[in-house]
């Protein structure tokens, strides 16, 4: 893995606020799935939770069966979440360090950059799912965790590499079928 220490600490720390200020928030919702997300660039990040209810008034207000494929995909897809891109001011100062990390960027080193954002983007999770962080009144027990990457041809190999990493493996087969790997 290619990881850097500061930026992963930027994304746990901005993580951790984001999660707390949007349960704050919803202080009763059951949260099922927490996410971390990219673009293909890489050159920001944000939080993504979904909950049983905000699941419920989301199948609701699209007139999805929970069943059907696009149920599924509104259950794991963060890009259908209702609390797609939670607390995203508190991710500024990941995007400034994203930004310094891009300006600097040699000629042919992009891909070196890309990995560093998504290996530390994988420790930030693991340190969330470590200090129970991402929780339901103090019990982290069910609550999938991954990291994805919207627009990109490598969000399948993220999305499984991160469900494996930070799930147990009866967890993660829906999850899995639905966005990707």
């Amino acid at each position: 893995m290619t990881i850097d220490a500061t930026l992963t600490e930027l994304i746990y720390d901005s993580s951790v606020r984001a999660f707390r200020h949007w349960r704050t928030a919803n202080p009763t919702e059951r949260v099922f799935a927490f996410a971390l997300s990219t673009l293909d660039d890489a050159i920001y990040v944000n939080a993504n939770v979904n909950s049983e209810e905000s699941h419920r008034r989301r199948l609701a207000e699209r007139n999805l069966e929970p069943d059907s494929a696009y149920g599924r995909e509104t259950k794991w897809g963060p890009w259908e979440w209702e609390n797609e891109y939670t607390g995203q001011v508190h991710f500024a100062p990941v995007d400034e360090r994203l930004k310094q990390m891009y300006e600097h960027c040699a000629d042919g080193e992009f891909g070196r950059f890309r990995t560093t954002v998504f290996d530390s983007m994988l420790q930030a999770l693991l340190k969330l799912r470590e200090n129970s962080i991402v929780t339901n009144n103090g019990d982290p027990t069910g609550i999938v965790m991954f990291a994805t990457i919207y627009d990109s041809f490598d969000a399948e190999s993220l999305h499984r590499k991160s469900a494996e990493l930070l799930n147990a493996p009866d967890i993660i087969s829906e999850l899995i079928s639905v966005i990707g790997g």
